[in-house]
């Protein structure tokens, strides 16, 4: 679990984000451990994919939005 995780986190290449995406994918783990469908893990790698597509997409709104918000 761990040693997978870690793997999976190491190839995206950022340091910054190493355990942010080592516990993401522990979460995938345990997901597909749960469901026994590996499905479970792909889709939810996949909207945690487009959600940070359109924020990224949107990140002058979403700036804005924040920055009204405080």
């Amino acid at each position: 679990l761990f040693g997978s995780s870690i793997v999976f986190a190491a190839i995206h290449a950022s340091l910054m984000t190493l355990v942010p995406l080592t516990v993401l994918a522990i979460i995938f783990a345990r997901l597909y451990d749960h469901t026994n469908r590996l499905i479970a893990p792909i889709v939810a790698h996949s909207l945690f994919n487009a959600v940070n597509f359109v924020a990224y997409i949107n990140r002058d709104a979403l700036t804005r939005w924040v920055d009204s918000v405080k």
